[in-house]
């Protein structure tokens, strides 16, 4: 059988079906980026926007580490990087107060290594520092407020410009393909 006695219809039906999965997954994409907006990066938002109301208080360093994680996957070695930062700090409660011992160095918590070993060496154990506490919940404080954080629209803007082009882009092809098999009237 040769190649030019074959049948171009199985041809066309493969591509259809790679254009709507393609289809399929841009949605899938589209999908995933509105629960990552709603789930995660509103909530951090909120939060970075409310840590700016609470109120700020002296605190003094007690415990002062870098923790390095080490991981293998597929032959490669990643290391991730936390500071870990304890702090007390005292709040006012009925006629007295209250000391309060914190661990929350931000709110968003990515960071790069260099930032992690910038937290850890500017608060050492015994050091000195102001945090921001919630006036209505005072246990729940935060080291360094922040702005918005990037990641919380990083992930959810790449995963709606990668579904959208899934989406788009089969699209065209799907439209010029049924173009170019609509039968021509004029000829007829």
């Amino acid at each position: 059988m040769s190649v030019a006695s074959e049948n171009p219809l199985p041809a066309a039906r493969r591509g259809l079906v790679i254009d709507k999965a393609f289809m399929a997954i841009g949605i899938l994409l589209l999908l995933g980026a509105v629960v990552v907006v709603a789930a995660w990066s509103i909530p951090a938002i909120r939060e970075v926007k409310a840590v700016q109301s609470w109120i700020s208080a002296g605190a003094e360093v007690v415990h002062s580490e870098l923790k390095v994680e080490t991981s293998r996957s597929d032959g490669r070695t990643t290391r991730s990087y936390t500071p870990i930062v304890r702090y007390l700090y005292t709040v006012p409660r009925g006629d007295g107060a209250v000391e309060l011992l914190g661990s929350r160095v931000d709110i968003a918590g990515m960071r790069t290594e260099s930032d992690s070993r910038d937290v850890v060496s500017r608060h050492t154990v015994g050091r000195r520092c102001t945090i921001l506490h919630d006036p209505d919940e005072p246990w729940r404080s935060v080291l360094r407020p922040q702005g918005t954080p990037w990641g919380a629209w990083f992930a959810p803007g790449v995963m709606a410009v990668l579904g959208a082009m899934f989406v788009v882009l089969p699209g065209f092809a799907l439209r010029k393909k049924a173009s170019l098999q609509r039968p021509n009237n004029e000829t007829d």
